[in-house]
């Protein structure tokens, strides 16, 4: 890597600099903390948990629910659902625990089965998020799910039952 000068860089880099401060400025912090984790067999993200999140406050106020999880190959983050209260609506709450995951994690954003009024929420979050290079995905289809899985099916532990039928046949 070179330490070269590179004029587009160092301009295209200070403007990506001056959108995540403003981003950042315009955002209401939230913090996600940890309700519940959920791993069984017939999860979505098996072996990896699903996570349930309290949106809240930087003073502790609980102002939404969150439900995500990354997947076995920790590529992707999905999520299937952020409610924020009704009188919290329209001022940047959504986008912000967006922001917050993309932040802490990372990962190409996968929203699951949008619906309704959420089309527009995640439009937008999909465009301010690109602009200071968060990435996300586009809408996961239900019947898109299996062939996702497929993705992480060589992780995903046999149960013991089947491993027992399968050495069984291969003896006989």
């Amino acid at each position: 890597m070179s330490d070269e000068f590179d004029p587009l860089v160092d301009f295209y880099g200070r403007r990506r600099l001056l959108r995540l401060r403003a981003l950042t400025a315009r955002l209401p912090a939230v913090q996600l903390e940890t309700l519940y984790t959920n791993q069984t067999h017939r999860d979505y993200l098996y072996p990896n948990p699903k996570f349930l999140a309290a949106v809240q406050t930087v003073d502790g106020q609980q102002i939404g629910i969150l439900s995500y999880g990354i997947n076995p190959l920790n590529d992707r983050l999905y999520v299937f659902q952020i409610e924020i209260q009704r009188e919290y609506r329209r001022q940047g709450y959504g986008l912000a625990v967006l922001w917050t995951l993309s932040q802490q994690h990372g990962l190409l954003i996968m929203p699951n089965h949008i619906t309704g009024t959420a089309l527009d929420f995640w439009r937008q979050a999909r465009e301010i998020l690109r602009s200071v290079g968060g990435t996300i995905g586009e809408d996961l289809r239900f019947n898109q799910m299996e062939e996702e899985k497929a993705r992480w099916a060589h992780l995903v532990p046999e149960p013991e039952h089947l491993r027992l039928i399968r050495e069984y046949e291969a003896s006989h």
